[in-house]
C-alpha cells in the first residue's frame, strides 16, 4: 500500500506539472514517459520496491511450509502464493468457524434471504470480512481466464443454468436484470459460494488430519 501511494503521488505530481504549464502539456514527451523516468529515479520509492519484494518473498515461503496450500490451494489452476494468502490469512484457523455457513458469511460468499448475494449498500455495514472477498473475487477472475480449468468449468456451467433460467433480460424497479454481466456476475459468486463450501470441507480434513496447520489472523 506504501507502495501504491507513492506511485499515486508521483503521477499527481507529473499531471500537475503537465497542466499547469502554459502550454497545457508535456512539451517534451508524453505524461507516461515523465512518469516512467520519476518511477526509475525515485530513491523512495525504489526502496519500496526492494521492501514489497523481500515481504513477498517471505510470505510465498510461509505459505509454501503449509499443507492447506499443498492440498487445496496449489492444484488450483492461476491461484499463486500470494492470493493463496489473501484467502488463508484473514481465516485463520479454520476451526474458528464450525460450519461451512459460517465460513461463507464471514468470506461474504453467503446467499441472502431473498436469494441475492450480498453487497456494500450505501449506509450499511458489511457483516463480512473485505479482504478474503476480494481475494475470492480476484480467484474468480483466474477462473473467467481460464475457462479450462476446474472453477473455469463450473463459471461457465453455472452461467449456462442461469441463462436457460432466465432466457431474457427484465426490468425490475427501472434496474436491468439478468442482462449478460449480471448473468456473468451471478455465476461468479455462485461458482465462489461452491467454493468456499469446498474449502471448509477440505481444509477441516487437513485440520483433523495434522492438526496445526492454520494462518494466523490479523
Amino acid at each position: 500500500k506504501d507502495r501504491i501511494r507513492c506511485e499515486q503521488r508521483l503521477r499527481q505530481r507529473v499531471s500537475g506539472e503537465v497542466f499547469l504549464t502554459a502550454e497545457g502539456r508535456y512539451p517534451e514527451g508524453t505524461i507516461e514517459d515523465e512518469y516512467d523516468r520519476l518511477k526509475a529515479n525515485d530513491i523512495i520509492l525504489q526502496s519500496l520496491v526492494a521492501e514489497e519484494g523481500r515481504r513477498e518473498a517471505e510470505l510465498i515461503s510461509a505459505v509454501r511450509r503449509l499443507d492447506v496450500w499443498e492440498r487445496i490451494f496449489k492444484p488450483l489452476k492461476g491461484c499463486g502464493e500470494v492470493l493463496a494468502a489473501g484467502i488463508m490469512h484473514p481465516i485463520g484457523d479454520i476451526r474458528r468457524f464450525p460450519t461451512a455457513a459460517k465460513l461463507k458469511a464471514f468470506c461474504g460468499v453467503h446467499v441472502l434471504g431473498d436469494g441475492r448475494f450480498p453487497r456494500q449498500r450505501a449506509g450499511a455495514v458489511a457483516n463480512w470480512n473485505p479482504e478474503v472477498r476480494q481475494a475470492l473475487y480476484l480467484l474468480a477472475q483466474q477462473f473467467v481466464y481460464r475457462p479450462e480449468s476446474k472453477g473455469g468449468q463450473a463459471l461457465r456451467r453455472y452461467k449456462q443454468t442461469l441463462r436457460e433460467r432466465h432466457p431474457e433480460p427484465i426490468e425490475v424497479n427501472g434496474k436491468q436484470r439478468y442482462t449478460d454481466g449480471h448473468i456473468h456476475r451471478m455465476a461468479i459468486w455462485r461458482t465462489l459460494t461452491r467454493f468456499v463450501e469446498s474449502l471448509h470441507q477440505q481444509w477441516s480434513e487437513v485440520e483433523h488430519e495434522y492438526g496445526t496447520d492454520k494462518f494466523p489472523p490479523g
